[in-house]
């Protein structure tokens, strides 16, 4: 809503309104209330929309995908950088696809500039899919909001313990092999320490 004031006859006054449209929308209709004397009239006014991109405004993208599974939860850890012309101003990341958990269910990032860049998490379980829709929700300097996803891919197998995607099977093999050999020598040292071992005499 905008108050335009008073108009005199034969005047005019420049009023701006920020309006948000679906990609389906061919039109508007703007009601413009004025008092005449003691009543009050109502008219209507429809005006096309020309549909277009926002060429000034802020831009997502997503990069260092990490996730990591629990026995309780996954988290999903992600760096967004700000590849547009504008601000992002109270930026906050959620996720759809997935049952968001604490600690993270919701991240606040705040206002990222142009060519900024932030490292953000998730939590969650219960995934719907083998990825999940990262939901930016941020305002511009005039307070419109801005609704931005972006897909985000992850594993649903389910894990023991604490575990990595993108893990290397060879280091954890050697890793493996390294732990026998260490617990067999020290259980072998604890032995012969305590005379477990028989030694053989002396003739």
């Amino acid at each position: 809503m905008v108050f335009a004031g008073s108009l005199t006859p034969g005047s005019s006054k420049d009023v701006f309104l920020t309006v948000i449209t679906s990609d389906k929308t061919e039109e508007i209709s703007l009601d413009v209330s004025y008092k005449n004397g003691a009543n009050w009239h109502t008219e209507s006014l429809t005006i096309p929309v020309e549909g277009g991109e926002l060429k000034t405004g802020a831009e997502l993208f997503i990069n260092n995908v990490e996730v990591t599974t629990s026995a309780g939860y996954t988290t999903i850890t992600d760096d967004v950088n700000n590849a547009g012309l504008a601000t992002a101003k109270g930026l906050v990341v959620t996720l759809e696809g997935a049952e968001a958990v604490q600690p993270y269910p919701v991240f606040v990032i705040g206002s990222l500039d142009s060519d900024g860049l932030s490292e953000f998490e998730l939590t969650f379980k219960d995934v719907e899919s083998d990825s999940v829709n990262l939901v930016f929700t941020y305002k511009d300097e005039n307070g419109n909001t801005y609704v931005q996803k972006e897909s985000a891919p992850i594993s649903t197998s389910p894990s023991v313990g604490n575990s990595t995607t993108g893990g290397n099977p060879v280091l954890a093999g050697i890793a493996v092999v390294l732990l026998i050999l260490i617990v067999g020598g020290a259980v072998f040292l604890v032995w012969k320490k305590g005379n477990l071992i028989p030694k053989k005499e002396k003739k």
